[in-house]
């Protein structure tokens, strides 16, 4: 499997997981400060995912 595009996640990432090799992606990353914890879902192609 291969991403077609590439997207920018806040911060330094951590760990990514996924529930299902068809996604959402979850990202452990670091947000404004190294002690704030951001924790961004994004779909396969790198689009914004709400749940």
């Amino acid at each position: 499997m291969t991403l077609s595009s590439r997207f920018a996640l806040p911060g330094r990432i951590w760990s990514v997981a996924a529930r299902h090799p068809s996604g959402p992606l979850y990202a452990t990353c670091y947000g404004a400060d190294f002690l704030e914890t951001v924790v961004p879902v994004v779909g396969l192609l790198g689009n914004p995912v709400l749940e």
